[in-house]
Order: C-alpha cells, then sequence, then structure tokens
C-alpha cells in the first residue's frame, strides 16, 4: 500500500473525523438505550427520525458483527507451529502477554455489559419515581474496569505502532506500508481490539457519571410559565423534557420552548 504526504493528511484528517463520531456516538449510547422505551412525544416522531434511529442501531449490529468476524478470522489464521519454532524468547513472552491481556479483557467486558443492563434498569426505575438502591461498591468494580481499558487501549496501541514502524518503507517519495506482504495477523487482532475497548472505554466513562445521578438526593425544578414542576430526573430530547409521575400514571413531555428555567436544588 503506498501512500503520498497528501494521501497521509488525508487519511488522518478522515481518522480524526471518525474518532470524533465515535466518542460522540458511543458516550450517549448509554441514555439512547434508556430512551427507547419513551417515544419522544407520542404521535409526532416523523418517519425520517424512525429511519435515522433504526439505522442506527442496525449500523451497531453491523459494527459488532464485523469486529467480531475480523478478529475470530485473523485468529484463526495465525499459524502457531510455524510462529512458535520461529519466534525468540522475548517474542513468545510478548504474545503470552497479548493473549493474557484479550482474555482479562474477555472476562471485564461481560462485567461492564452486565453493570450496562443493571444501572439502565435502575435509571428507569429512578425516572419513574421509584426508589433505587445500588449496590455499595459498583463505583469501584466500574472504575476498575475503565483501569483496565485504558491500561489495555494503550498496550494494544503500542502493538499498532509497533507493526506500522516495522513494515513501512520510503520508495521514490512515497510511504510504503507492509511492502512485502498483507499485515499479519496480530497487527490486525490489536487493531480490531482497540476499536472494541475504546468504545467500552467511552460507555463505562458514561457509566461513571450515570451512577453519580442515581446516587444523587438532588431534585430538579423546571419552571414553566407559572409552573413549578419537580422531579428527581427526567431526559431530554431534541425538542421536549419528559418527566414521569408513575405513582400518577403521568408521561408529561414538556416542550422546550416554554421552560423558562431548570434549577438543580442539592440535598443537604
Amino acid at each position: 500500500m503506498e501512500f503520498t504526504t497528501r494521501d497521509i493528511i488525508a487519511i488522518l484528517t478522515v481518522l480524526g473525523t471518525l474518532v470524533v463520531l465515535h466518542i460522540k456516538a458511543f458516550y450517549n449510547f448509554f441514555m439512547a438505550i434508556v430512551k427507547i422505551k419513551y417515544k419522544e412525544v407520542p404521535g409526532k416522531q416523523s418517519m425520517f427520525s424512525v429511519v435515522i434511529e433504526w439505522i442506527g442501531f442496525i449500523g451497531f449490529f453491523i459494527y459488532v458483527i464485523v469486529l467480531g468476524s475480523m478478529f475470530i478470522k485473523n485468529f484463526y489464521k495465525i499459524n502457531f507451529d510455524i510462529s512458535l519454532k520461529n519466534m525468540n524468547l522475548i517474542y513468545f513472552m510478548e504474545l503470552i502477554l497479548f493473549a493474557l491481556v484479550i482474555v482479562v479483557i474477555i472476562f471485564v467486558s461481560i462485567d461492564a455489559i452486565q453493570k450496562f443492563r443493571y444501572l439502565k434498569k435502575n435509571f428507569r426505575k429512578k425516572l419513574e419515581g421509584d426508589l433505587v438502591t445500588l449496590e455499595d461498591n459498583i463505583e469501584s468494580k466500574n472504575m476498575k474496569n475503565i483501569y483496565v481499558f485504558s491500561v489495555s487501549i494503550v498496550l494494544f496501541l503500542f502493538v499498532i505502532l509497533d507493526g506500522i514502524s516495522r513494515n513501512i518503507e520510503i520508495m521514490n517519495s512515497k510511504f510504503v506500508l507492509f511492502p512485502k506482504n498483507e499485515p499479519n495477523e496480530i497487527f490486525i487482532i490489536a487493531l480490531t481490539m482497540e476499536i472494541i475497548i475504546s468504545t467500552l472505554l467511552l460507555i463505562s466513562i458514561n457509566m461513571k457519571e450515570i451512577i453519580k445521578t442515581l446516587r444523587s438526593n438532588d431534585l430538579y425544578m423546571i419552571l414553566i410559565d407559572d409552573e413549578e414542576i419537580y422531579c428527581s430526573c427526567y431526559l431530554e430530547y431534541k425538542n421536549h423534557y419528559l418527566i414521569i409521575k408513575k405513582d400518577k400514571g403521568i408521561e408529561r413531555y414538556i416542550s422546550k420552548s416554554k421552560v423558562k428555567e431548570i434549577r438543580k436544588i442539592r440535598s443537604k
């Protein structure tokens, strides 16, 4: 694969844009899942917004399937017999460390998914006015996941950069990446894991803020015209706020244009 300096600048620009979109999409992923249960305003959701929403969810599942298939495909392409015969001790230790990190990430990812489901259930309970009691150590467990994901991102980034540095040459004023053959399996697996882990890290960081919200006893006062509406939690949509009074069987959708002030009343 040959690249000029202009090509590299264009690729970095595209990658930067994709990273920003990735962060925006998955940092708000928790709230997007919570909102599935509630429509913004019954009967007023346009067909266009429905189509966009479904494209987003279908795209997410395709994203997961593609990354998973890439990981499995390249994992089984590794010829362990040949690799073990030709590798030195340092490379062997790196491979063992690489495998251990992947195993740890799998267990931590399962734990993060379980916490996601647990927090989603409790956030909806608080939104609907029910009493919420979280596990005492959920903050520390979530922070451990964040630390593991952060360290893993650095490790896999090192593998990616090392793979690029070992397989790049300059020929005729062009950068040639992997001049002899296609990217090796370890490089592809590291790249795939980097994307997956960064996604889980973003979701876990957002869950840290969700835990704070669920722990909080603060109230919100929403002022519309001459009415003051109090709630412990609400959902924000593009044009409305949703407040639920489960004891009265009411889901109230308040237009943002009618809201004069939102005040946070901190608990003592």
